[in-house]
Protein backbone atom coordinates (compact mmCIF):
# COMPACT_ATOMS: atom_id res chain seq x y z
CA UNK A 1 0.00 0.00 0.00
CA UNK A 2 2.75 2.54 0.78
CA UNK A 3 4.26 1.96 -2.68
CA UNK A 4 0.83 2.33 -4.32
CA UNK A 5 0.18 5.56 -2.40
CA UNK A 6 3.57 6.88 -3.43
CA UNK A 7 2.86 6.06 -7.05
CA UNK A 8 -0.49 7.85 -6.90
CA UNK A 9 1.17 10.93 -5.35
CA UNK A 10 3.82 10.95 -8.04
CA UNK A 11 1.16 10.67 -10.74
CA UNK A 12 -0.81 13.58 -9.25
CA UNK A 13 2.37 15.62 -8.98
CA UNK A 14 3.00 14.99 -12.65
CA UNK A 15 -0.50 16.21 -13.50
CA UNK A 16 -0.40 19.32 -11.33
CA UNK A 17 3.23 20.25 -12.02
CA UNK A 18 4.12 18.79 -15.42
CA UNK A 19 7.71 18.79 -16.56
CA UNK A 20 8.12 21.21 -19.44
CA UNK A 21 10.76 22.16 -21.91
CA UNK A 22 13.03 25.09 -21.31
CA UNK A 23 11.37 28.45 -21.76
CA UNK A 24 12.90 29.52 -25.08
CA UNK A 25 11.68 32.46 -27.20
CA UNK A 26 9.01 31.93 -29.84
CA UNK A 27 8.53 34.64 -32.43
CA UNK A 28 5.77 34.79 -35.03
CA UNK A 29 5.94 36.92 -38.19
CA UNK A 30 3.04 37.63 -40.57
CA UNK A 31 3.56 39.35 -43.94
CA UNK A 32 1.57 40.08 -47.08
CA UNK A 33 -1.57 41.50 -45.46
CA UNK A 34 -2.41 44.75 -43.69
CA UNK A 35 -5.27 46.64 -42.11
CA UNK A 36 -8.39 44.69 -41.21
CA UNK A 37 -7.06 41.55 -42.91
CA UNK A 38 -3.93 41.51 -40.79
CA UNK A 39 -5.90 42.22 -37.62
CA UNK A 40 -8.25 39.33 -38.30
CA UNK A 41 -5.41 36.95 -39.19
CA UNK A 42 -3.59 37.83 -35.96
CA UNK A 43 -6.81 37.33 -33.99
CA UNK A 44 -7.27 33.82 -35.47
CA UNK A 45 -3.67 32.58 -35.23
CA UNK A 46 -3.40 30.21 -32.29
CA UNK A 47 0.38 30.11 -32.45
CA UNK A 48 0.53 33.90 -32.12
CA UNK A 49 -1.79 33.84 -29.12
CA UNK A 50 0.32 31.07 -27.55
CA UNK A 51 3.53 33.04 -28.07
CA UNK A 52 1.93 36.03 -26.32
CA UNK A 53 0.87 33.86 -23.37
CA UNK A 54 4.37 32.48 -23.09
CA UNK A 55 5.78 35.92 -22.39
CA UNK A 56 5.93 35.79 -18.60
CA UNK A 57 3.50 32.87 -18.67
CA UNK A 58 3.35 29.91 -16.32
CA UNK A 59 5.11 27.34 -18.53
CA UNK A 60 7.05 26.85 -21.76
CA UNK A 61 5.52 25.32 -24.89
CA UNK A 62 6.82 21.94 -25.84
CA UNK A 63 8.13 21.29 -29.33
CA UNK A 64 5.13 19.06 -29.94
CA UNK A 65 2.73 21.86 -29.02
CA UNK A 66 4.52 24.37 -31.24
CA UNK A 67 4.44 22.06 -34.24
CA UNK A 68 0.77 21.33 -33.66
CA UNK A 69 -0.04 25.04 -33.57
CA UNK A 70 2.05 25.64 -36.70
CA UNK A 71 0.22 22.87 -38.54
CA UNK A 72 -3.14 24.48 -37.74
CA UNK A 73 -2.03 27.96 -38.82
CA UNK A 74 -2.88 27.49 -42.51
CA UNK A 75 -6.55 26.70 -41.86
CA UNK A 76 -6.75 29.51 -39.30
CA UNK A 77 -5.44 32.03 -41.83
CA UNK A 78 -7.90 30.81 -44.45
CA UNK A 79 -10.76 31.18 -41.95
CA UNK A 80 -9.60 34.71 -41.14
CA UNK A 81 -9.56 35.81 -44.80
CA UNK A 82 -12.93 34.40 -45.87
CA UNK A 83 -15.11 36.98 -44.06
CA UNK A 84 -13.47 39.67 -46.20
CA UNK A 85 -14.04 37.91 -49.51
CA UNK A 86 -10.76 36.06 -50.02
CA UNK A 87 -11.46 32.37 -50.56
CA UNK A 88 -8.36 31.29 -52.50
CA UNK A 89 -5.28 32.52 -50.64
CA UNK A 90 -1.76 31.24 -51.11
CA UNK A 91 -0.02 30.72 -47.78
CA UNK A 92 3.65 29.94 -47.32
CA UNK A 93 4.60 28.95 -43.79
CA UNK A 94 7.83 27.93 -42.13
CA UNK A 95 8.89 26.87 -38.65
CA UNK A 96 12.56 26.71 -37.69
CA UNK A 97 14.50 26.23 -34.48
CA UNK A 98 17.96 27.80 -34.55
CA UNK A 99 19.19 27.01 -31.06
CA UNK A 100 18.04 30.35 -29.72
CA UNK A 101 14.35 29.76 -30.11
CA UNK A 102 11.53 29.01 -32.50
CA UNK A 103 10.66 31.26 -35.44
CA UNK A 104 7.33 30.85 -37.24
CA UNK A 105 6.77 32.83 -40.45
CA UNK A 106 3.69 33.12 -42.64
CA UNK A 107 3.71 34.86 -46.02
CA UNK A 108 0.18 35.43 -47.27
CA UNK A 109 -1.11 36.25 -50.73
CA UNK A 110 -4.87 36.81 -50.24
CA UNK A 111 -5.59 35.95 -53.86
CA UNK A 112 -8.48 37.19 -55.96
CA UNK A 113 -11.39 39.00 -54.33
CA UNK A 114 -14.85 37.45 -54.23
CA UNK A 115 -17.26 40.00 -55.63
CA UNK A 116 -20.97 40.36 -55.00
CA UNK A 117 -23.08 39.39 -57.99
CA UNK A 118 -26.75 39.43 -57.05
CA UNK A 119 -27.64 41.64 -54.09
CA UNK A 120 -31.17 41.83 -52.71
CA UNK A 121 -31.62 44.11 -49.68
CA UNK A 122 -35.20 45.15 -48.97
CA UNK A 123 -37.65 46.23 -46.28
CA UNK A 124 -41.15 44.78 -46.39
CA UNK A 125 -44.21 45.09 -44.20
CA UNK A 126 -45.87 47.99 -42.46
CA UNK A 127 -42.57 49.75 -41.73
CA UNK A 128 -41.12 49.64 -45.23
CA UNK A 129 -41.38 53.42 -45.61
CA UNK A 130 -39.71 54.25 -42.29
CA UNK A 131 -36.95 56.81 -42.99
CA UNK A 132 -34.60 55.25 -40.44
CA UNK A 133 -34.73 51.84 -42.08
CA UNK A 134 -34.51 53.23 -45.61
CA UNK A 135 -31.51 55.36 -44.67
CA UNK A 136 -29.78 52.34 -43.14
CA UNK A 137 -30.16 50.39 -46.38
CA UNK A 138 -29.08 53.34 -48.50
CA UNK A 139 -25.81 53.74 -46.59
CA UNK A 140 -24.62 50.15 -46.89
CA UNK A 141 -21.54 49.32 -48.92
CA UNK A 142 -23.03 45.96 -49.91
CA UNK A 143 -23.80 46.36 -53.61
CA UNK A 144 -23.33 44.40 -56.82
CA UNK A 145 -19.66 44.53 -57.81
CA UNK A 146 -18.40 45.27 -54.32
CA UNK A 147 -16.08 42.91 -52.46
CA UNK A 148 -17.87 40.41 -50.25
CA UNK A 149 -17.66 41.53 -46.64
CA UNK A 150 -19.24 39.29 -44.02
CA UNK A 151 -18.75 41.77 -41.12
CA UNK A 152 -20.55 44.48 -43.09
CA UNK A 153 -23.39 42.05 -43.75
CA UNK A 154 -23.71 41.13 -40.07
CA UNK A 155 -23.53 44.79 -39.06
CA UNK A 156 -26.33 45.71 -41.44
CA UNK A 157 -28.42 42.76 -40.33
CA UNK A 158 -28.09 43.62 -36.64
CA UNK A 159 -28.68 47.32 -37.27
CA UNK A 160 -31.89 46.69 -39.19
CA UNK A 161 -33.15 44.36 -36.49
CA UNK A 162 -32.33 46.86 -33.74
CA UNK A 163 -33.76 49.81 -35.66
CA UNK A 164 -37.03 47.99 -36.32
CA UNK A 165 -37.39 47.05 -32.65
CA UNK A 166 -36.56 50.61 -31.55
CA UNK A 167 -39.35 51.89 -33.81
CA UNK A 168 -41.92 49.56 -32.27
CA UNK A 169 -41.92 46.68 -34.75
CA UNK A 170 -41.61 44.06 -32.07
CA UNK A 171 -42.35 41.09 -34.34
CA UNK A 172 -39.92 42.02 -37.10
CA UNK A 173 -37.81 39.28 -38.62
CA UNK A 174 -35.86 38.36 -41.73
CA UNK A 175 -37.79 36.61 -44.45
CA UNK A 176 -34.52 36.02 -46.29
CA UNK A 177 -30.97 36.29 -44.96
CA UNK A 178 -28.25 34.42 -46.80
CA UNK A 179 -24.88 34.62 -48.50
CA UNK A 180 -24.14 32.04 -51.20
CA UNK A 181 -20.49 31.88 -52.19
CA UNK A 182 -19.19 30.35 -55.44
CA UNK A 183 -15.40 30.18 -54.88
CA UNK A 184 -14.62 28.74 -58.30
CA UNK A 185 -16.37 31.72 -59.94
CA UNK A 186 -15.13 34.22 -57.31
CA UNK A 187 -18.66 35.59 -56.86
CA UNK A 188 -21.30 35.57 -54.16
CA UNK A 189 -25.04 36.25 -54.00
CA UNK A 190 -26.45 38.08 -50.99
CA UNK A 191 -30.05 38.40 -49.79
CA UNK A 192 -31.33 40.32 -46.79
CA UNK A 193 -35.08 40.97 -46.62
CA UNK A 194 -36.59 42.32 -43.41
CA UNK A 195 -40.31 41.95 -42.75
CA UNK A 196 -41.17 44.53 -40.10
CA UNK A 197 -44.59 43.12 -39.30
CA UNK A 198 -47.10 45.45 -37.60
CA UNK A 199 -46.12 48.42 -35.49
CA UNK A 200 -46.92 48.30 -31.79
CA UNK A 201 -48.04 51.13 -29.53
CA UNK A 202 -47.91 51.88 -25.84
CA UNK A 203 -50.81 50.67 -23.77
CA UNK A 204 -51.42 51.67 -20.17
CA UNK A 205 -48.32 52.59 -18.13
CA UNK A 206 -48.76 51.47 -14.52
CA UNK A 207 -46.32 52.70 -11.87
CA UNK A 208 -46.71 50.66 -8.71
CA UNK A 209 -46.01 52.82 -5.65
CA UNK A 210 -47.86 54.17 -2.62
CA UNK A 211 -45.68 57.03 -1.33
CA UNK A 212 -46.51 59.81 -3.80
CA UNK A 213 -49.68 61.08 -5.44
CA UNK A 214 -50.63 59.72 -8.84
CA UNK A 215 -50.69 63.25 -10.22
CA UNK A 216 -47.06 63.77 -9.19
CA UNK A 217 -45.89 60.40 -10.55
CA UNK A 218 -47.63 61.15 -13.85
CA UNK A 219 -45.20 64.06 -14.29
CA UNK A 220 -42.36 61.55 -14.59
CA UNK A 221 -44.27 59.60 -17.25
CA UNK A 222 -44.12 61.47 -20.55
CA UNK A 223 -45.45 58.41 -22.40
CA UNK A 224 -49.12 58.36 -23.34
CA UNK A 225 -51.19 55.36 -24.37
CA UNK A 226 -51.50 55.15 -28.14
CA UNK A 227 -48.06 56.57 -28.91
CA UNK A 228 -45.66 54.41 -30.97
CA UNK A 229 -43.84 51.88 -28.82
CA UNK A 230 -40.21 53.03 -28.42
CA UNK A 231 -38.11 51.07 -25.88
CA UNK A 232 -35.72 54.00 -25.33
CA UNK A 233 -38.56 55.97 -23.76
CA UNK A 234 -39.01 53.23 -21.19
CA UNK A 235 -35.29 53.37 -20.47
CA UNK A 236 -35.56 57.12 -19.95
CA UNK A 237 -38.52 56.60 -17.61
CA UNK A 238 -36.61 54.03 -15.58
CA UNK A 239 -33.57 56.32 -15.32
CA UNK A 240 -35.72 59.30 -14.31
CA UNK A 241 -37.38 57.36 -11.50
CA UNK A 242 -34.12 55.75 -10.38
CA UNK A 243 -32.25 59.08 -10.36
CA UNK A 244 -34.97 60.71 -8.30
CA UNK A 245 -34.58 60.61 -4.50
CA UNK A 246 -37.87 58.74 -4.06
CA UNK A 247 -37.04 55.21 -5.24
CA UNK A 248 -34.13 52.90 -4.54
CA UNK A 249 -35.08 50.35 -7.19
CA UNK A 250 -37.16 50.52 -10.38
CA UNK A 251 -38.01 47.57 -12.63
CA UNK A 252 -39.81 48.00 -15.96
CA UNK A 253 -41.70 45.04 -17.44
CA UNK A 254 -43.03 45.05 -21.00
CA UNK A 255 -46.19 42.91 -20.88
CA UNK A 256 -46.00 41.74 -24.48
CA UNK A 257 -48.29 38.75 -23.90
CA UNK A 258 -51.09 41.06 -22.74
CA UNK A 259 -51.07 43.29 -25.83
CA UNK A 260 -54.44 43.99 -27.41
CA UNK A 261 -54.87 45.69 -30.77
CA UNK A 262 -51.08 46.04 -30.87
CA UNK A 263 -51.10 48.09 -27.66
CA UNK A 264 -48.55 46.86 -25.13
CA UNK A 265 -49.14 47.57 -21.41
CA UNK A 266 -46.10 48.38 -19.27
CA UNK A 267 -45.70 47.66 -15.57
CA UNK A 268 -43.24 49.69 -13.48
CA UNK A 269 -42.47 48.15 -10.08
CA UNK A 270 -40.74 50.39 -7.54
CA UNK A 271 -39.11 50.12 -4.14
CA UNK A 272 -39.33 53.29 -2.04
CA UNK A 273 -36.18 54.88 -0.65
CA UNK A 274 -35.96 55.54 3.06
CA UNK A 275 -37.69 58.81 3.86
CA UNK A 276 -34.54 60.28 5.46
CA UNK A 277 -30.90 60.17 4.47
CA UNK A 278 -28.18 61.15 6.92
CA UNK A 279 -24.79 62.28 5.65
CA UNK A 280 -21.40 62.87 7.22
CA UNK A 281 -18.15 63.85 5.53
CA UNK A 282 -14.52 64.41 6.43
CA UNK A 283 -11.86 65.66 4.06
CA UNK A 284 -8.99 67.96 3.28
CA UNK A 285 -8.47 70.57 0.60
CA UNK A 286 -5.47 72.78 -0.02
CA UNK A 287 -7.86 75.72 -0.39
CA UNK A 288 -9.96 75.00 2.70
CA UNK A 289 -7.70 72.92 4.96
CA UNK A 290 -9.35 70.17 7.05
CA UNK A 291 -13.10 70.07 6.59
CA UNK A 292 -16.11 68.07 7.61
CA UNK A 293 -19.83 68.20 7.67
CA UNK A 294 -23.11 66.58 8.57
CA UNK A 295 -26.57 66.84 7.11
CA UNK A 296 -29.96 65.25 6.73
CA UNK A 297 -32.28 65.05 3.73
CA UNK A 298 -36.00 64.43 4.02
CA UNK A 299 -36.67 62.89 0.63
CA UNK A 300 -40.41 63.42 0.71
CA UNK A 301 -42.18 65.85 2.99
CA UNK A 302 -45.56 65.12 1.41
CA UNK A 303 -47.16 63.23 -1.49
CA UNK A 304 -46.22 66.05 -3.87
CA UNK A 305 -42.54 65.16 -3.67
CA UNK A 306 -41.39 68.18 -1.66
CA UNK A 307 -37.97 67.80 -0.04
CA UNK A 308 -36.13 69.47 2.80
CA UNK A 309 -32.51 69.32 3.78
CA UNK A 310 -30.25 70.98 6.31
CA UNK A 311 -26.46 70.87 6.39
CA UNK A 312 -23.67 72.01 8.65
CA UNK A 313 -20.23 72.44 7.10
CA UNK A 314 -17.04 73.27 8.96
CA UNK A 315 -13.55 73.95 7.64
CA UNK A 316 -10.44 75.84 8.65
CA UNK A 317 -11.72 78.96 6.87
CA UNK A 318 -15.50 78.82 7.07
CA UNK A 319 -18.47 77.38 8.95
CA UNK A 320 -21.93 77.26 7.38
CA UNK A 321 -25.40 76.20 8.44
CA UNK A 322 -27.80 75.99 5.49
CA UNK A 323 -31.33 74.75 4.85
CA UNK A 324 -33.28 74.22 1.63
CA UNK A 325 -36.93 73.46 0.91
CA UNK A 326 -37.35 72.12 -2.63
CA UNK A 327 -40.55 71.90 -4.69
CA UNK A 328 -40.31 69.90 -7.94
CA UNK A 329 -41.97 71.62 -10.93
CA UNK A 330 -42.16 71.14 -14.70
CA UNK A 331 -39.75 68.35 -15.53
CA UNK A 332 -39.90 67.09 -11.95
CA UNK A 333 -36.75 65.00 -12.35
CA UNK A 334 -34.61 68.08 -12.96
CA UNK A 335 -36.53 71.32 -12.38
CA UNK A 336 -37.53 72.84 -9.06
CA UNK A 337 -38.36 75.92 -7.04
CA UNK A 338 -36.53 76.24 -3.75
CA UNK A 339 -36.47 78.40 -0.63
CA UNK A 340 -33.22 78.69 1.28
CA UNK A 341 -31.78 80.09 4.49
CA UNK A 342 -28.16 80.10 5.62
CA UNK A 343 -25.75 81.55 8.12
CA UNK A 344 -22.00 81.61 7.50
CA UNK A 345 -18.85 82.75 9.26
CA UNK A 346 -15.67 83.11 7.20
CA UNK A 347 -12.10 83.98 8.14
CA UNK A 348 -9.56 83.91 5.32
CA UNK A 349 -6.42 85.94 4.73
CA UNK A 350 -7.38 89.47 5.86
CA UNK A 351 -11.15 89.03 5.62
CA UNK A 352 -13.50 88.24 8.50
CA UNK A 353 -17.17 88.09 7.54
CA UNK A 354 -20.45 86.90 8.98
CA UNK A 355 -23.57 86.69 6.85
CA UNK A 356 -27.22 85.71 7.11
CA UNK A 357 -29.39 85.15 4.05
CA UNK A 358 -32.79 83.96 2.91
CA UNK A 359 -33.72 83.45 -0.68
CA UNK A 360 -35.50 81.60 -3.41
CA UNK A 361 -34.52 80.32 -6.85
CA UNK A 362 -36.20 78.83 -9.90
CA UNK A 363 -34.06 76.16 -11.58
CA UNK A 364 -35.10 74.99 -15.06
CA UNK A 365 -33.77 73.41 -18.24
CA UNK A 366 -33.57 76.10 -20.92
CA UNK A 367 -31.78 76.63 -24.25
CA UNK A 368 -29.89 73.35 -24.02
CA UNK A 369 -28.58 74.09 -20.54
CA UNK A 370 -29.65 75.20 -17.05
CA UNK A 371 -31.20 78.55 -16.17
CA UNK A 372 -31.42 79.80 -12.60
CA UNK A 373 -33.45 82.82 -11.54
CA UNK A 374 -32.83 83.87 -7.94
CA UNK A 375 -33.69 86.46 -5.32
CA UNK A 376 -31.80 86.72 -2.04
CA UNK A 377 -31.92 89.05 0.95
CA UNK A 378 -28.53 89.07 2.66
CA UNK A 379 -27.11 90.89 5.66
CA UNK A 380 -23.35 90.80 6.02
CA UNK A 381 -20.89 92.10 8.59
CA UNK A 382 -17.24 92.19 7.53
CA UNK A 383 -13.85 93.64 8.38
CA UNK A 384 -10.49 93.80 6.61
CA UNK A 385 -7.53 93.26 8.92
CA UNK A 386 -7.75 95.45 12.00
CA UNK A 387 -10.21 97.88 10.44
CA UNK A 388 -13.57 98.36 12.15
CA UNK A 389 -16.55 96.22 11.16
CA UNK A 390 -18.78 97.31 8.34
CA UNK A 391 -22.22 95.97 7.49
CA UNK A 392 -24.66 96.05 4.61
CA UNK A 393 -27.99 94.58 3.61
CA UNK A 394 -28.66 93.70 -0.04
CA UNK A 395 -31.72 92.45 -1.90
CA UNK A 396 -30.10 90.75 -4.86
CA UNK A 397 -31.93 89.37 -7.89
CA UNK A 398 -29.83 87.18 -10.19
CA UNK A 399 -29.78 85.26 -13.44
CA UNK A 400 -27.43 82.37 -14.17
CA UNK A 401 -27.13 80.18 -17.26
CA UNK A 402 -24.83 77.18 -17.66
CA UNK A 403 -24.35 74.51 -20.30
CA UNK A 404 -22.17 71.42 -20.59
CA UNK A 405 -21.63 69.42 -23.78
CA UNK A 406 -19.34 66.42 -23.34
CA UNK A 407 -18.69 62.91 -24.60
CA UNK A 408 -18.25 61.82 -20.98
CA UNK A 409 -19.12 64.02 -18.00
CA UNK A 410 -16.72 62.31 -15.58
CA UNK A 411 -13.70 62.02 -17.90
CA UNK A 412 -14.23 64.32 -20.85
CA UNK A 413 -12.09 63.92 -23.95
CA UNK A 414 -14.15 66.17 -26.19
CA UNK A 415 -16.44 68.86 -24.85
CA UNK A 416 -16.99 72.32 -23.45
CA UNK A 417 -18.86 74.17 -20.73
CA UNK A 418 -20.05 77.75 -20.45
CA UNK A 419 -21.47 79.76 -17.58
CA UNK A 420 -22.84 83.28 -17.37
CA UNK A 421 -24.24 85.10 -14.35
CA UNK A 422 -25.50 88.59 -13.62
CA UNK A 423 -26.74 89.99 -10.31
CA UNK A 424 -27.19 93.33 -8.63
CA UNK A 425 -29.01 95.50 -6.12
CA UNK A 426 -30.64 98.93 -5.98
CA UNK A 427 -30.26 101.19 -2.97
CA UNK A 428 -33.91 102.20 -3.33
CA UNK A 429 -35.08 98.58 -2.87
CA UNK A 430 -34.16 97.20 0.57
CA UNK A 431 -30.42 97.62 -0.11
CA UNK A 432 -27.69 99.80 1.40
CA UNK A 433 -25.90 100.29 -1.92
CA UNK A 434 -26.37 99.76 -5.64
CA UNK A 435 -24.26 97.57 -7.89
CA UNK A 436 -24.37 95.42 -11.02
CA UNK A 437 -22.06 92.46 -11.44
CA UNK A 438 -21.55 90.06 -14.35
CA UNK A 439 -19.29 87.05 -14.76
CA UNK A 440 -18.66 84.70 -17.69
CA UNK A 441 -16.52 81.55 -17.79
CA UNK A 442 -15.77 78.74 -20.20
CA UNK A 443 -13.86 75.48 -20.43
CA UNK A 444 -12.82 73.50 -23.49
CA UNK A 445 -11.31 70.02 -23.80
CA UNK A 446 -10.11 68.16 -26.88
CA UNK A 447 -8.15 64.93 -27.34
CA UNK A 448 -4.44 64.82 -28.12
CA UNK A 449 -3.89 61.30 -29.41
CA UNK A 450 -5.35 58.26 -27.64
CA UNK A 451 -4.12 59.14 -24.13
CA UNK A 452 -3.66 62.90 -24.09
CA UNK A 453 -5.91 65.94 -23.70
CA UNK A 454 -5.74 69.70 -24.10
CA UNK A 455 -7.67 71.63 -21.41
CA UNK A 456 -8.30 75.36 -21.76
CA UNK A 457 -10.32 77.55 -19.39
CA UNK A 458 -11.01 81.22 -18.89
CA UNK A 459 -13.07 83.50 -16.67
CA UNK A 460 -13.86 87.21 -16.57
CA UNK A 461 -15.94 89.27 -14.15
CA UNK A 462 -16.78 92.94 -13.74
CA UNK A 463 -18.63 95.04 -11.16
CA UNK A 464 -20.29 98.42 -11.69
CA UNK A 465 -20.87 100.53 -8.57
CA UNK A 466 -20.32 104.08 -7.35
CA UNK A 467 -19.71 102.89 -3.77
CA UNK A 468 -17.30 99.99 -3.95
CA UNK A 469 -16.29 100.49 -0.31
CA UNK A 470 -19.91 99.72 0.70
CA UNK A 471 -19.88 96.40 -1.16
CA UNK A 472 -19.68 93.36 1.18
CA UNK A 473 -16.69 91.05 0.94
CA UNK A 474 -18.83 88.26 -0.52
CA UNK A 475 -19.66 90.45 -3.54
CA UNK A 476 -16.04 91.28 -4.37
CA UNK A 477 -13.64 89.34 -6.58
CA UNK A 478 -10.67 87.37 -5.23
CA UNK A 479 -8.43 85.01 -7.21
CA UNK A 480 -5.90 82.24 -6.67
CA UNK A 481 -6.08 78.62 -5.61
CA UNK A 482 -6.60 75.13 -6.99
CA UNK A 483 -9.57 76.06 -9.18
CA UNK A 484 -8.22 79.39 -10.47
CA UNK A 485 -4.56 80.39 -10.57
CA UNK A 486 -2.43 77.61 -9.17
CA UNK A 487 0.86 78.55 -7.52
CA UNK A 488 -0.86 81.17 -5.36
CA UNK A 489 -2.78 80.77 -2.12
CA UNK A 490 -6.55 80.54 -2.06
CA UNK A 491 -8.00 83.99 -2.80
CA UNK A 492 -4.69 85.76 -2.12
CA UNK A 493 -4.69 87.58 -5.48
CA UNK A 494 -6.52 90.81 -4.77
CA UNK A 495 -6.07 94.57 -4.45
CA UNK A 496 -4.81 95.78 -1.05
CA UNK A 497 -5.70 98.77 1.09
CA UNK A 498 -3.25 101.17 2.73
CA UNK A 499 -2.61 98.63 5.51
CA UNK A 500 -1.78 95.94 2.90
CA UNK A 501 -5.01 94.06 3.64
CA UNK A 502 -6.52 91.98 0.82
CA UNK A 503 -9.85 93.69 0.13
CA UNK A 504 -11.09 92.19 -3.15
CA UNK A 505 -11.54 93.84 -6.52
CA UNK A 506 -14.04 95.09 -9.08
CA UNK A 507 -12.67 92.92 -11.88
CA UNK A 508 -11.62 89.29 -12.23
CA UNK A 509 -9.61 87.54 -14.91
CA UNK A 510 -8.37 83.95 -15.20
CA UNK A 511 -6.79 81.94 -18.03
CA UNK A 512 -5.29 78.47 -18.08
CA UNK A 513 -3.81 76.02 -20.59
CA UNK A 514 -3.09 72.44 -19.58
CA UNK A 515 -2.00 69.21 -21.25
CA UNK A 516 -2.46 65.88 -19.48
CA UNK A 517 -1.48 62.37 -20.53
CA UNK A 518 -2.30 58.95 -19.09
CA UNK A 519 1.09 57.26 -18.89
CA UNK A 520 0.08 54.01 -17.16
CA UNK A 521 -3.48 52.77 -16.87
CA UNK A 522 -5.48 55.45 -15.06
CA UNK A 523 -2.38 57.31 -13.82
CA UNK A 524 -1.22 60.38 -15.71
CA UNK A 525 0.89 63.52 -15.69
CA UNK A 526 0.01 67.12 -16.55
CA UNK A 527 1.80 70.32 -17.52
CA UNK A 528 0.01 73.65 -17.09
CA UNK A 529 0.31 77.42 -17.22
CA UNK A 530 -2.15 79.62 -15.27
CA UNK A 531 -2.60 83.37 -15.16
CA UNK A 532 -5.03 85.75 -13.51
CA UNK A 533 -5.76 88.33 -10.86
CA UNK A 534 -8.45 90.41 -9.21
CA UNK A 535 -8.19 94.14 -9.80
CA UNK A 536 -9.89 97.50 -9.38
CA UNK A 537 -9.01 98.32 -12.96
CA UNK A 538 -10.27 96.73 -16.15
CA UNK A 539 -6.61 96.59 -17.18
CA UNK A 540 -5.83 93.55 -15.04
CA UNK A 541 -2.26 93.04 -13.87
CA UNK A 542 -1.97 89.33 -14.67
CA UNK A 543 -0.07 87.07 -12.28
CA UNK A 544 1.21 83.83 -13.77
CA UNK A 545 2.43 80.41 -12.70
CA UNK A 546 3.41 77.09 -14.27
CA UNK A 547 3.75 73.59 -12.97
CA UNK A 548 3.39 69.87 -13.23
CA UNK A 549 0.62 67.66 -11.91
CA UNK A 550 -0.15 64.07 -11.05
CA UNK A 551 -3.48 62.70 -12.29
CA UNK A 552 -5.59 59.70 -11.33
CA UNK A 553 -8.69 58.82 -13.34
CA UNK A 554 -11.05 57.58 -10.65
CA UNK A 555 -14.56 56.17 -11.16
CA UNK A 556 -16.09 59.43 -9.88
CA UNK A 557 -13.85 62.02 -11.55
CA UNK A 558 -10.26 63.13 -11.94
CA UNK A 559 -8.04 63.40 -8.86
CA UNK A 560 -5.41 66.13 -9.27
CA UNK A 561 -2.25 66.81 -7.29
CA UNK A 562 -0.54 69.91 -8.71
CA UNK A 563 2.87 71.44 -7.99
CA UNK A 564 3.18 75.02 -9.23
CA UNK A 565 5.77 77.79 -9.27
CA UNK A 566 4.43 81.37 -9.09
CA UNK A 567 6.36 83.85 -11.25
CA UNK A 568 5.04 86.95 -9.49
CA UNK A 569 5.17 86.12 -5.79
CA UNK A 570 8.45 87.14 -4.14
CA UNK A 571 7.43 85.46 -0.88
CA UNK A 572 6.86 81.98 -2.34
CA UNK A 573 8.56 79.78 -4.89
CA UNK A 574 6.34 76.74 -4.69
CA UNK A 575 2.75 75.69 -3.93
CA UNK A 576 0.87 72.43 -4.18
CA UNK A 577 -2.86 71.98 -4.72
CA UNK A 578 -5.30 69.10 -4.40
CA UNK A 579 -8.58 69.07 -6.33
CA UNK A 580 -11.07 66.46 -7.36
CA UNK A 581 -14.03 66.13 -9.73
CA UNK A 582 -15.13 66.48 -13.37
CA UNK A 583 -13.05 68.81 -15.55
CA UNK A 584 -15.97 70.78 -17.00
CA UNK A 585 -17.59 71.74 -13.70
Amino acid sequence: MPRLALAVLLLLAGIVCPVTAADVPLTVRVSGVSGELRSNVEAHLGILAASDRRSGGPAALTEKAIRRLHKAAGEEIEAALKPYGFYSPEISGSLVEDGKGWRASYSIDPGAETRLREVVIAIEGEGQSQPTLRARVAKTSLASGARLNHPAYETLKNSLRNDAYALGYLDSGFRRSSIRVYPDQQVADLALVLDTGPRFYFGEITVEQDILSSAFIDKFVSIRAGEPFEPRRLTNLQLALTDSPYFSQVEVTIQRDQAQDNRVPVRVATTASKSQRYETSVGYGTDTGPRGGAGVLWRRINQHGHQFRTDFRLSAIQSTLASQYKIPIGDVGAEYLDFTADAAQRSLNDVDATSYAVGSSLNQNRWGGRRRLSLALRHEVWAFGNNPNEDATLLTPGLEYSRIVADDLLFTRQGYSTKFSVSGAMEEVLSDTSFLQAKVSGRYIRPLGPNGRLLVRGEYGATMTDEFNRLPASQRFFNGGAQNVRGYGFEELSPRDDQRNLIGGRYLGTASVEVDYLVYGNIGLALFVDAGNASNSADINWKSAAGIGLRYKSPVGMFRLDFAHPFDDPDSSFAFHISFGPDLQ
